[in-house]
């Protein structure tokens, strides 16, 4: 028998208020008298697992309607299909999207290169996801979705410490994630989901979330085993009644890599022997070379300053990777 929330034991955390403002938050964006109804975008991972969650609990649930990529090989579908299933939500209300297939690929690179304006490999994989869900769902008739965005900045998801990249403290480096926002993660997500007029609404940056967040201690986010640490685990520890134990404690995947998009994205840029950075510059310069050709090394156009040092290297797992045949 499949588990679903009624068969949890697991008790609330106390963590009473981030589950009230989480709570506001998504009432807040899914409260609309003139739409019945509209999109959630689910991955199956720990952010966009409590917002499903949440979203069930609310007076809207029955407008909500899920958009995850399916695909056998991708471990966000298992993941997501689990988590649907925990929420007893209907087949009525779930809407399975294809990945990409290899053939389209190269049009869709190329348009979210034009509709993000950046040619930064984390931020087209990744825009190549939005891209492909915010089009399925304005094809349903759907003016907005929700998302998971947000968390890893708010709840430091990115960084194992004592690692923050070039920052010395968890905190420098969460607020230079926050800070570094509307060029990276927000300016994504706008871009190539508003390419099909769909506005995505991110219920982690709600002011009083981020309030919250504020008062966190190394502890909250890290847990109490300092030898052992575990990421957004105030997340963990306050949802872990609305979610599945596999998905509570599931480990951090990148939403490209969770769904193969990264390896198919990074497999096509690299297929003539370029590296993947130069060749999306060279789609950059072609949908912008006439108007925009003397900023083509601002930063604003390629750089996703927390990750550059790691973006030249990120397709080192898949050059050296076993074959699957």
């Amino acid at each position: 028998i499949p588990l679903t929330r009624a068969h949890t034991a697991i008790e609330p955390a106390d963590n009473h208020d981030l589950v009230e403002a989480m709570r506001r938050s998504v009432n807040k964006r899914t409260y609309c008298t003139d739409l019945d109804r509209f999109a959630v975008f689910l991955s199956g991972g720990l952010d966009s697992s409590i917002i499903a969650a949440l979203v069930e609990e609310s007076p809207s649930a029955a407008c909500a309607q899920y958009y995850f990529f399916d695909d056998p090989k991708s471990e966000d579908t298992q993941y997501a299909k689990e988590m649907l299933a925990f929420l007893n939500v209907p087949q009525s209300r779930i809407n399975p999207v294809k990945v990409p297939d290899p053939v389209d690929l190269p049009q869709l690179i190329s348009q979210v290169v034009y509709f993000t304006e950046s040619y930064n490999p984390s931020i087209i994989s990744n825009g190549v996801g939005t891209f492909a869900l915010a089009r399925a769902a304005r094809r349903d008739g759907h003016k907005f979705a929700l998302g998971g965005d947000g968390a890893d900045e708010v709840f430091c998801g990115y960084f194992d410490p004592p690692n923050f990249g070039q920052d010395t403290t968890w905190r420098a480096s969460r607020l230079r994630l926050l800070l570094d926002l509307q060029t990276t993660e927000l300016r994504r997500i706008d871009g190539a989901a508003m390419a099909h007029a769909i506005e995505v609404r991110c219920p982690f940056l709600d002011k009083d979330v981020r309030a919250y967040s504020e008062g966190l201690a190394y502890e909250d986010l890290f847990g109490p085993d300092k030898t052992s640490p575990q990421l957004k685990y105030v997340l963990r520890d306050a949802f872990a009644h609305l979610l599945p134990h596999t998905i509570a404690q599931r480990r951090k995947l990148s939403f490209d890599r969770g769904t193969g998009l990264q390896k198919m994205v990074h497999a096509r840029c690299t297929q003539s022997g370029h590296s993947e950075k130069s060749r999306l510059a060279a789609l950059w310069r072609h949908n912008f070379g006439q108007t925009l050709g003397q900023f083509e090394h601002h930063p604003y156009f390629w750089s996703y300053p927390a990750f550059d040092p790691f973006i030249e290297t990120r397709g080192d797992k898949y050059l050296h990777a076993p074959s699957t045949g």
